[in-house]
């Protein structure tokens, strides 16, 4: 079910054309969902292509070595001061006991990435260390480097030939405006009121931190 390009001929299964480029990619699919799925070491160790006597019928041999299946130990972090440790725990959705899960990992660095960028803290780093010890259990300590937060300095308005540009720096107002500190929730807030509108099939925020200054 994870390959779906590749798949065998049938009208069930709606396959049965081979591609390389989508072979390979559904191969890694395959990969991914095993370490979605705690098996942090599966891989694909080989793979064949062949055909039957009548050389119309091609056949398609993977092999799979799946490796232990892995459990989340300790989950600790450091260097958060902006967010308190309460806060932090609402953001990381792994848990000690879970099963091993890089999907999980990846959404609890974007969660955090993204309440920084809330508090304008846009060049926030996060980094998850994954530390392995006996018994398949991997232990994760997030590293937090907030930074300086940030504000915004101007806001430029183009594209625009459908109205006047006050009408949308007035629907914006509220939540981006020189002065203000940055707000990844505020500028998706302002990007709807525009959108809103009606005036406009595309609304695309461009933001470009500028080194000098924060």
């Amino acid at each position: 079910k994870q390959m779906k390009e590749t798949k065998q001929d049938g009208w069930w299964l709606g396959g049965g054309k081979y591609k390389e480029e989508t072979f390979q990619e559904d191969k890694q699919k395959v990969v991914e969902f095993y370490s979605q799925n705690g098996y942090r070491d599966a891989e694909i160790v080989s793979d064949s292509l062949s055909y039957g006597t009548n050389q119309k019928d091609m056949y398609l041999d993977i092999t799979v070595e799946e490796g232990p299946r892995y459990r989340f130990g300790k989950v600790t972090w450091e260097g958060n001061e902006k967010i308190l440790d309460r806060g932090i725990v609402r953001l990381i959705v792994v848990d000690s006991g879970d099963v091993y899960n890089t999907e999980r990992l990846t959404k609890s660095q974007e969660q955090l990435r993204n309440a920084y960028m809330d508090g304008g803290y846009i060049t926030a780093e996060t980094y998850p260390q994954e530390t392995p010890r006996d018994g398949h259990v991997i232990d994760v300590h997030f590293t937090i480097n907030e930074n300086e937060p940030w504000t915004i300095k101007n806001v430029f308005i183009t594209g625009n030939n459908k109205t006047k540009d006050r009408v949308i720096r007035r629907e914006i107002a509220p939540w981006l405006h020189p002065g203000q500190t940055f707000s990844r929730s505020g500028i998706e807030r302002s990007v709807r009121e525009v959108q809103q509108l009606n005036f406009f099939s595309n609304v695309e925020p461009d933001i470009k931190p500028r080194p000098d200054t924060s």
